[in-house]
């Protein structure tokens, strides 16, 4: 009861500032709007309540992160019906600047500025769905504080990988060469120089495997329906078949762009997964574990997991000593729990904030489906 009571205490802020954010500063209106805002509100902050009383984090993260990430394809998709009638885009809406800005389009975009001055995406600066300067300070408040956090507890497309991730007790390929978690930072260099180079986000328009799930170009010409070919090659492959298979998160492990640079906003992010080498006793279960190969026996001897690390938890969770835990940078000793707990509130708001909207109006989605059979 004692630490029922104490966990409660804990999560008292994230309960009201996540009332706040969550419902905008107002209460929703209409039976569907609140049963869909309850329901997010009471899912998101009972798992928060379930990461600090049993001290595991990625299984209820984890929760929270595939749910919002079929949710936000339902909210997504349904947001295209109901404003074009179809999943494609159209010459006017491009001419309009009317395309929803994703935040893996950051890849490409801010070459392209630096030299040209040119904002290469057709998406609104500052107003609509999903506005690029809305999106850009999102990301650079992320950068600075998650850093690839993003990855685990942000991203409205991570959660479709690791949801497939999660389905079989056992991994059928049991081992994927470490070295290819390099190859998101080859795609990166790829899209960035051909995008500045032809400047248009080369990515988007060739490699995106979530164009399967959000929006793409009208099938009215041959280059249309290669396009689409490939975008459902990549997702099959690299979203659905291949963690199925192998129990990693391979779209974001080896092949994201976005990912790989995120990366390097973990140098500058204050939280990180730190690994006691004296409690360490070379069980490599956490490498064996780690969803996106960020961990590998010399990142056990340096005592902290590798650039790729997205924070998930997993490592943490699954260590038999505790050797694997969240740490906070110029921290020492004897604060395990606090700088979990603070990190925790760090990932958590950022996700409930960034991600909630999606859950909410996914589930609204949902409820006026079953009760009209439509979900616009």
């Amino acid at each position: 009861m004692k630490k029922t009571a104490l966990t409660f205490l804990t999560i008292i802020p994230a309960l009201i500032l996540t009332f706040i954010f969550m419902s905008r500063g107002k209460m929703p209106q209409g039976a569907l709007n609140t049963i869909s805002f309850a329901a997010g509100y009471i899912f998101f902050n009972s798992m928060l309540f379930m990461m600090i009383y049993t001290k595991k984090t990625d299984k209820y993260r984890s929760a929270i992160y595939v749910s919002t990430a079929v949710f936000f394809v339902i909210s997504f998709i349904s947001h295209m019906f109901e404003a074009r009638g179809s999943m494609s885009f159209t010459d006017d809406t491009l001419l309009n600047c009317e395309i929803p800005f994703c935040h893996i389009v950051t890849t490409m975009l801010l070459v392209p500025y630096a030299f040209t001055k040119t904002i290469i995406f057709p998406g609104s600066l500052l107003e609509g769905y999903a506005a690029i300067g809305t999106m850009i300070v999102i990301w650079l408040l992320a950068s600075v504080t998650i850093g690839r956090g993003w990855c685990s507890w942000g991203c409205f497309f991570g959660g479709l990988d690791e949801g497939f991730s999660k389905i079989l007790k056992k991994p059928v390929i049991k081992e994927i060469n470490p070295k290819w978690k390099f190859l998101p930072f080859a795609v990166l260099l790829l899209v960035v120089v051909s995008s500045a180079y032809f400047l248009q986000p080369m990515y988007c328009s060739w490699l995106c495997p979530f164009k399967a799930v959000t929006e793409y170009e009208p099938l009215t010409s041959t280059t249309a329906v290669i396009k689409l070919i490939i975008f459902m090659s990549i997702f099959v492959s690299l979203v659905i078949v291949l963690p199925l298979l192998t129990k990693k998160r391979t779209q974001c492990a080896l092949f994201c762009p976005f990912g790989a640079m995120q990366s390097a906003t973990n140098y500058i992010s204050p939280f990180e997964i730190k690994i006691d080498a004296e409690k360490c006793i070379g069980c490599k279960i956490c490498i064996k574990n780690c969803p996106t190969l960020s961990i590998s026996e010399d990142n056990l001897k340096s005592g902290g997991a590798g650039i790729t690390c997205v924070k998930c938890g997993k490592c943490v969770d699954v260590c038999p000593k505790g050797a694997a835990a969240y740490h906070i940078k110029g921290v020492s000793g004897g604060h395990g729990d606090a700088c979990r707990t603070l990190a925790l509130y760090a990932f958590f708001m950022f996700m409930a904030i960034f991600l909630g909207g999606d859950f909410i109006n996914g589930v609204q989605r949902l409820l006026k489906f079953i009760t009209t059979g439509s979900f616009i």
